[in-house]
């Protein structure tokens, strides 16, 4: 997948910009970030490049015309730059003029010396060999290692630093984590990423992996209660974590020899599979004309949607199912590879237009989906969904736990109780129907004829016919896509003008966001500290009508 992300438009431009620039340079920062977990994560604003101080000259000679232009990114600064110019490392960057190049790009200077690179910050201790802080993509395109990006986002803290750190930092090889706290544990020891790192050194693991968190004010009790391990459809919603890193790398080896086995079933070349890093719920392999998935737990969701498949209304373009079973005790599922790529992987490259055609082929299939016959729906066993809790008694549950344990202050609480109910009352309103419950652009594959076909229906639920507008909706907001957003408003205006169709999307929100809280409480993290819970602060802004959902309405 990491093709897809240097295939997307800002770092097609980049490869093209440096075509001709001879000397060491480096995707850095988020899009750095990006490339390393092998798939676009976020929104971006621009393209960071890291250069070598020394290699100013060149850099002047080779972008003559036009000439960058001198950037203070801490106060947004621009002037124009001479190259006889006395400069030194940061603060200061160049800035590729916008009207020259759509994607803005930003180049730092980095010190170094000798072969190694030297942090900007500090007395100059601070150091990493240039063998060792270079990556490259498949195509040999450059870019800084984990380690290095993390460090220079360590100081800001800005929401996307702590989300760039939340989305890797499991990722990192011993090496270069050890490296990481090294270095910050030199500059700060009080820096709040080093005890979640130092918690991965711990467990003695390289993958990302979930589990109870060992101590917490928050923590469930882990006998009964509703928020231990239940997801709402019968399953744990994470996979138990491994004691040690004998057991991880065990536990990878044994998966990936599941793997194998299963697609030599299908006559595939094993050795030509892609294994896609860090799914989540399934392990998965794409074959040239295979998709292997194989459920991560012992209990999955995969009979389900295997059951499923067969009573789908052809409109909404499944791809056939070619096989179902068990080994070792998981479930693991094959079906057809669609031609094209993950939409989610493509999506920050695509033009404006192609982005509305493509969500708006999602949303046509998602309503064809949403008439499958609902006994039949039932049947395959499609009642409930870990994403949303449509059990009115159980989700206040949720709620009075999350306000008498202390997260949540009582008038916030009373005010999503009340939003809660409102929206419970509303969902009477509106027929029942067969949803995805997971639908965006990240479950569809973008086909080359510009089709928009969902996929991984492992959470597919009967409940009101809008429900997965919420999903989509919410998706849209994360990307920073107004324009499609507003696109997929016109197209469900039947939907949203409903009565009481603003209470239920706003109740299916803070469903939502109680699953993701559920969640967040069983990752290792400081819990102690909900400063930086994603799903805690929307449930906030949801209970002071500040949240996302109210651009729609």
């Amino acid at each position: 997948m990491q093709s897809l992300v240097e295939d997307s438009t800002p770092l097609a431009i980049v490869r093209d910009l440096f075509r001709s620039y001879d000397r060491p340079y480096w995707v850095a920062g988020g899009w750095a970030v990006d490339l390393f977990a092998r798939r676009v994560r976020r929104p971006h604003s621009d393209v960071d490049i890291a250069i070598l101080y020394r290699d100013v000259d060149y850099l002047a000679d080779t972008f003559s015309d036009p000439r960058p232009v001198l950037a203070n990114p801490a106060t947004g600064e621009r002037r124009e730059w001479t190259p006889d110019e006395q400069l030194k490392p940061g603060p200061y960057g160049f800035v590729i003029p916008d009207d020259s190049h759509p994607c803005p790009i930003t180049i730092m200077l980095t010190a170094s010396d000798g072969d190694e690179w030297v942090y900007h910050r500090g007395t100059g201790n601070v150091r990493r060999p240039h063998s060792l802080m270079t990556l490259t993509t498949e195509r040999g395109l450059p870019f800084v290692g984990p380690e290095v990006a993390l460090l220079y986002k360590s100081p800001m803290l800005r929401s996307k630093d702590w989300q760039d750190f939340d989305d890797i930092h499991e990722m990192l090889d011993d090496e270069r984590r050890g490296w990481l706290i090294d270095n910050l544990a030199a500059r700060r020891p009080d820096h709040p990423w080093l005890p979640r790192l130092r918690r991965v050194v711990e467990r003695g693991r390289n993958n990302r992996v979930t589990g109870p968190a060992a101590s917490s004010f928050l923590q469930p009790a882990q006998t009964n209660g509703h928020w231990p391990t239940s997801t709402g459809d019968g399953t744990a919603e994470v996979p138990p974590a491994a004691s040690n890193a004998d057991d991880a790398g065990q536990e990878a080896a044994a998966m990936q020899a599941r793997g194998d086995q299963i697609l030599a079933r299908f006559d595939t070349n094993v050795a030509h599979a892609f294994r896609v890093p860090f799914a989540w719920s399934n392990e998965v392999w794409l074959a040239e004309e295979v998709v292997v998935r194989v459920g991560k737990l012992r209990r999955n969701a995969l009979s389900r949607e295997v059951n499923l498949a067969r009573h789908l209304p052809a409109g909404v373009g499944y791809p056939a199912v070619l096989g179902y079973g068990l080994i070792d005790g998981h479930e693991w599922m094959a079906s057809a590879r669609l031609p094209g790529g993950n939409l989610h992987e493509a999506w920050p490259g695509l033009e404006s237009a192609v982005r509305k055609d493509a969500l708006a082929d999602l949303w046509s299939r998602l309503q064809v989906l949403h008439t499958t016959d609902i006994a039949l729906a039932r049947s395959a066993g499609c009642t409930s969904t870990r994403y949303y809790d449509l059990d009115a008694t159980r989700a206040h549950t949720d709620l009075a736990e999350l306000v008498e344990r202390g997260a949540l202050e009582v008038t916030i609480g009373d005010r999503l109780a009340e939003l809660l109910s409102e929206a419970f009352q509303a969902m009477s309103l509106v027929p029942l129907a067969l949803n995805h419950t997971d639908a965006s652009p990240g479950n569809a594959v973008l086909t080359p004829i510009g089709q928009a076909i969902p996929i991984d229906l492992e959470s597919a639920c009967i409940g009101p016919t809008d429900l997965d507008l919420e999903n989509l909706f919410r998706y849209l907001h994360f990307m920073a896509d107004e324009a499609t957003a507003n696109h997929l408003a016109m197209l469900a205006a039947d939907l949203l003008n409903r009565p009481g169709a603003e209470a239920r999307m706003c109740g299916y929100a803070i469903l939502r966001d109680l699953w993701a809280l559920r969640r967040w409480f069983r990752q290792t993290r400081n819990t102690t500290d909900l400063t930086t819970c994603a799903p805690l602060q929307r449930l906030h802004s949801h209970a002071t009508s500040t949240s996302w959902l109210h651009a729609i309405f």
